[in-house]
């Protein structure tokens, strides 16, 4: 990595649509706003990263980190002849820099992880589980009362590896049975996203410990609890797998 210097003319076309990466985030008005305001009170406290993607990417250099701050400079300075210092990296393909957009983001605002399904649903054909990103990214839109963590962790057999593009489901069938008994859970009693989660616990528990798990008979008790004794019903995610428990295996 060096640092290199470029003329506000050219930050403003790498700021071009065009010129943007997919799998980096959307500039917003809003935050820009907030970079004026902290250049303007601190200065500049971090440089711009840029990168050399050219092996790969018609566009030849992109940013990497700092599209915000970027936009912010370009409104403060506003000669095209003023210079502008950023640090340059050069990649030879795009997990890396989709790796590096997530590491520079986690030090200043961490990256989601609806970011992370966006830059590998971006990222295209070329990642051989690019079809699992597509999935799951519908599944997102269609449920969308449900928390995107928790459907990550009701689907993906490891989180470290849906984030390095490397998403494999564990069990899609089973976990599509639960993620309709929580969407029910949701939308018609409001369960929060702890409970959400001792529910996804306790069924693929359950999956191997109880034979014959029946997610039905499950559904059904559940809906009868919620039903006739709601406020009697725990919150918190050990006290809700608790009481799943009890309900699925009273007499």
């Amino acid at each position: 990595m060096e640092i290199v210097t470029l003329k506000l003319s050219n930050v403003k076309e790498l700021l071009q649509p065009h010129q943007l990466l997919e799998f980096n985030r959307k500039i917003t008005a809003a935050y820009v706003a907030k970079m004026i305001e902290s250049v303007n009170m601190c200065g500049l406290l971090r440089l711009p990263v840029i990168g050399d993607v050219s092996a790969f990417d018609k566009r030849g250099t992109a940013i990497i980190d700092g599209q915000h701050l970027m936009s912010a400079i370009v409104i403060l300075l506003q000669d095209d002849n003023a210079e502008v210092m950023c640090m340059k990296k050069t990649y030879t393909n795009r997990v890396d820099v989709i790796n590096d957009i997530a590491k520079l983001n986690s030090t200043q605002k961490s990256w989601t992880d609806y970011d992370y399904l966006y830059a590998w649903f971006m990222y295209g054909k070329d990642n051989k589980h690019y079809d699992n990103y597509v999935d799951l990214m519908g599944l997102v839109k269609m449920f969308v009362s449900l928390p995107i963590s928790f459907m990550i962790d009701l689907f993906a057999k490891s989180k470290e590896s849906f984030k390095l593009g490397e998403f494999e489901y564990r069990h899609r069938g089973f976990s599509m049975d639960v993620l309709l008994l929580a969407n029910t859970l949701r939308t018609e009693y409001e369960v929060t996203s702890g409970e959400l989660q001792g529910l996804r616990k306790w069924c693929f528990d359950a999956r191997i410990n109880k034979k014959n798990l029946d997610l039905d008979k499950l559904t059904s008790r559940l809906k009868h609890a919620f039903n006739k004794r709601k406020s009697e019903i725990p919150h918190g995610r050990e006290d809700f797998i608790e009481f799943i428990e009890r309900e699925y295996t009273r007499i």
